[in-house]
């Protein structure tokens, strides 16, 4: 055995210096070793005991034992030991840990670490795993990884269970952890200000569990200033890996994450089935594959069995041998994966057992009798995908069950169709995990409604839902109000690399809306989507059995006893408001269904958005309510209605009470780099919806899906480099297998569905790649223009210009899909810009489908000129370039059409069909 000996050192204290024999020291718990000791003796601790060093004994006086830098001494309480280390600066987490194990719990000791750590640095030990769940930094805090893996301790987690919480509702006004539960801070003198916060040097295992690495958890006087994200690594998350969210509240508008910085993390392999492909080819009825991974994750990290699959697909149209002549639907079938076996030899490299079926809401997944194999040739390189989450379950939110206590049996509470089909899926071998009840457990057995687990429930539980693990991983979630960088990071196969969602908050005008993110020298590669910002949760309430007359300010309501008027205050500012709600009974009345004086509605097929001016009191024989124009001024505009509409629909879009639910106010996408989508039924690197959305400068490689998904009040494409393909086997990309279009071909990526207020598309390349053959998709390359009613203050424009556009391409439209009326037996659209500008383009196709068209967006003032179009192919059946549209004119009687100085090389009717 290894002996560790002490020595002495002479300290003029209470005793003369004295010398003592040395002494074996192996264990600091021991009492035996510690029985003639005296002040001033320094001695040495193994590292596998509070992290190792020196200690040095002194008197218990004036000391306070914290098991991480100053240690009681056994058997004698007149002395303390304390760490001879500089403490002022960092402190090291193993310091508070008495016994190291990579499999135990060590929650309690990494708190302790964490709270002796309050404006300090907090020090990990490289290659070591530490286990722990909902840990809780102090208000100020610098934790260094220093390369350590982090994991969650399986027997403790919850749905959704984070490392580190930061959370105000936990923390002490001096920034520790208070434990046992305190109440959300409510009122100033309670805030909770979190500042320079910094992450660094971790290597986080998921596990696949739905756990993240970091959440913020704050509404109410609560802050954070200054986060710092950077040189992490994030793997098997099925969670959220970070999750930063705050929400500004009518008593507290200060609530914020400002400058949230998230740089230089590589965030790989997020969710079960990512890089994995065919090795090899295999034929229809094929039931044993072989596969393996892209990299070099043992293969066994990416498989969950009874989960299902997708394949990417390679058609051209009737593949010889496949049924249904390859149809979308059989090339994309949904594959259950029933059993695994990693190779002896390559740990990259296994093979699967699948089972072909479908799945529904209504009867659950439901094996294919005849053929349980392949429904299509595969080829090697093929993908195997996760399914499209809208569409298939591949994380079930299973039934609800009774959890008892002390029993290892769960029981269903409730049915219902959903629950009814999830139940079914449920199979023995599966691991599961639920909101309140601790620890991960697996299903033994199944019996009628009752579920057997491999051990006793450490409490009891009514109505608690359950989860299987396996989802994908949305990498950076950020949801509220907050300002974010984004630079520098890998996202290497996963959900979303980065997903938005902005809050219902106060403020309807761009300048009263704080959240934000720019992006910034990224990579994104086989995600399921790059980036999805998202609108929050919507406060919409719609308003029936009304109408509207052009000219008049009056809602008449027809059926006014649906309807009841109040004086309430809804949203507890102490002040009443005047409302109209569905409820019966004043307590009943909330803002959620109530409609307010000050509430702004967009009314379906009216111009402008209208503020409530006054609702009437005196109904007589029907009920109104007195509605205005908002004009650029934020002034209300007594003028009327627009157009006449017999019940439309009435969309509030801001209340006083609850804000508007548009509060991802400004997103920057400039000099990242995004290769290919792996989510079937459509992968957008940009499926979004801000209200000011610049995407500049970066590269785009895409294959089968739109590039863009876009939305917002002003849009800008500026200066990208976009690329679309359709996959030939090699190398391993993902397949088109979101393509759909023309009866199951594929085609090169398109631009994508584009919506606003205020667009511009300029100054970017854009090359489509598909091969030269009868069969693939001529809806490649399609653009797809979506004006919309714009927000106050916003203007309405659309300019299309400067692009170079060319590729094996079967077409592209310029459209606009805009929603339509009907006027005197003609049909006119809803919404339209106020100028329309396409220039200076440059297109070239050398694969034609009719020919380009451009369905002209209705526009006030339409200008397009100064274009260049080459169609090289000997096609004769070509459409006119320029689709006939007007304006209402009972909304617009006149508009101007600018058709000039454009080039043609083939010879194509230009403008035949333009109606002046």
């Amino acid at each position: 055995m290894k002996k560790i000996f002490y020595f002495i050192v002479c300290i003029a204290l209470k005793t003369s210096a004295q010398n003592h024999p040395a002494i074996e020291i192996l264990d600091i718990a021991s009492p035996s070793k510690f029985k003639n000791i005296h002040e001033g003796l320094i001695f040495s601790i193994p590292d596998s005991v509070y992290g190792g060093g020196s200690l040095t004994i002194r008197s218990a006086t004036g000391f306070t034992v914290n098991n991480g830098t100053v240690f009681p001494v056994p058997g004698n309480a007149a002395f303390v030991a304390i760490r001879n280390a500089d403490t002022t600066q960092s402190l090291k987490v193993d310091w508070f840990i008495p016994a190291y194990s990579d499999t135990a719990d060590l929650t309690n000791y990494i708190q302790a670490a964490l709270n002796a750590s309050n404006n300090k640095t907090l020090v990990f030990t490289k290659g070591r795993t530490y286990r722990f769940n909902n840990v809780y930094p102090p208000l100020t805090i610098k934790l260094n990884g220093n390369g350590c893996m982090v994991k969650h301790y399986k027997n403790t987690f919850k749905y959704l269970t984070p490392l580190f919480f930061l959370s105000p509702a936990m923390i002490k006004a001096d920034g520790t952890y208070s434990g046992g539960g305190r109440p959300v801070p409510t009122s100033a003198s309670k805030r909770r200000n979190y500042k320079n916060l910094e992450f660094y040097g971790f290597n986080y295992d998921g596990e696949d569990l739905s756990g993240q690495f970091i959440q913020t958890n704050a509404t109410s006087w609560c802050s954070f200033d200054s986060i710092y994200i950077h040189d992490n690594s994030f793997t098997r998350c099925s969670g959220f890996a970070l999750w930063l969210k705050v929400q500004r509240v009518k008593t507290d508008s200060s609530s914020i994450i400002r400058n949230a910085m998230i740089s230089n993390n590589n965030f790989k392999n997020n969710g079960a089935f990512i890089h994995l492909v065919a090795d090899s080819p295999y034929k229809i009825g094929a039931i044993n594959l072989k596969i393996r991974t892209m990299d070099s994750t043992p293969i066994a990290n990416r498989i969950i069995l009874y989960r299902y699959i997708q394949f990417s697909t390679y058609f051209s149209g009737n593949e010889a041998n496949v049924e249904g002549g390859g149809t979308y639907n059989k090339s994309n079938a949904l594959y259950m994966v029933t059993g695994f076996i990693q190779d002896a030899n390559d740990v990259t490299k296994g093979i699967i057992t699948i089972a072909s079926g479908i799945y529904n809401k209504s009867t659950g997944w439901d094996a294919d009798a005849v053929n349980t194999g392949l429904k299509s040739p595969i080829k090697k390189n093929l993908w195997i995908i996760p399914p499209n989450q809208y569409e298939f379950p591949l994380a079930i939110r299973m039934p609800k069950f009774n959890w008892t206590a002390g029993n290892n049996k769960i029981v269903r509470s409730t049915h219902t169709v959903t629950e009814d089909a999830n139940y079914k899926n449920l199979v023995v071998g599966q691991s599961i995990y639920s909101v309140s009840i601790t620890g991960v457990y697996t299903i033994t057995r199944k019996v009628a409604d009752s579920i057997f687990l491999d051990r006793p429930s450490p409490a009891t539980a009514s109505d608690n839902v359950a989860y299987l693990p396996g989802d994908l991983g949305i990498q950076i979630y950020l949801y509220g109000d907050v300002q974010a960088v984004v630079t520098g990071n890998l996202f290497d196969g996963g959900s979303r690399g980065v997903s938005f969602g902005g809050m219902t908050g106060k403020g309807l005008w761009p300048d009263q809306i704080p959240s934000s993110i720019i992006e910034e020298d990224n990579i994104f590669k086989y995600n399921w989507m790059a980036n999805e910002f998202w609108s929050g949760n919507s406060v919409d309430i719609k308003m029936s059995a009304a109408s509207v007359t052009a000219g008049d300010s009056v809602v008449y309501i027809s059926n006014p006893s649906n309807y009841y008027y109040y004086s309430k205050d809804i949203d507890n500012d102490g002040i009443n408001e005047t409302i109209l709600s569905t409820s019966s009974t004043s307590a009943g009345a909330t803002a959620a269904n109530s409609y307010a004086v000050g509430d702004v509605y967009f009314i379906t097929g009216v111009q402008g958005l209208y503020r409530i001016h006054s609702i009437s009191s005196n109904w007589g024989a029907a009920k109104s309510i007195i509605m205005h124009r908002i004009g650029a001024t934020h002034l209300d505009i007594v003028g009327g209605f627009s157009t006449s509409r017999t019940s439309p629909s009435f969309s509030r879009i801001y209340s006083p009470s609850l804000g508007t639910n548009e509060c991802v106010g400004t997103a920057v996408l400039n000099s990242n780099k995004m290769y290919y989508g792996i989510r079937s039924g459509g992968s957008y690197f940009a499926s979004a919806r801000v209200y000011n959305f610049t995407i500049s400068n970066n590269e785009l490689y895409n294959c089968g899906g739109l590039f863009f998904e876009i939305g917002g009040g002003k849009l800008s494409v500026i200066n990208n480099r976009l690329t679309g393909v359709i996959w030939q086997g090699e190398p391993s990309i993902p397949g088109p297998s979101s393509s759909s279009a023309g009866g199951g071909t594929n085609g090169a990526g398109s631009f994508g569905a584009v919506y606003g207020g205020d667009i511009t598309i300029k100054g970017n390349n854009i090359v489509y790649k598909q091969p030269d053959a009868d069969g693939f998709s001529s809806y490649t390359g399609l653009l797809a223009l979506y004006p919309r009613i714009p927000m106050v203050c916003e203007t309405s424009k659309f300019e299309f210009s400067n692009n170079e556009i060319s590729g094996q391409i079967g077409g592209l439209c310029v459209a606009s899909s805009n929603g339509k009326e009907i006027v005197n037996g003609t049909s006119f659209p809803t919404s339209n810009w106020d100028s329309y500008l396409f220039t200076n383009n440059t297109i070239s196709l050398n694969k034609g489908m009719s020919a380009l068209s451009l369905l002209i967006p209705i526009a006030l003032n339409n200008i397009i000129t100064n274009n260049t179009f080459t169609f090289n192919n000997n096609s004769t059946n070509f459409k006119s370039i320029l689709l006939k549209g007007y304006p209402n004119p009972n909304t617009f009687p006149k508009y101007n059409m600018n058709v000039s100085n454009n080039k043609l090389t083939q010879n194509v009717p230009f403008g035949a069909d333009i109606k002046n």
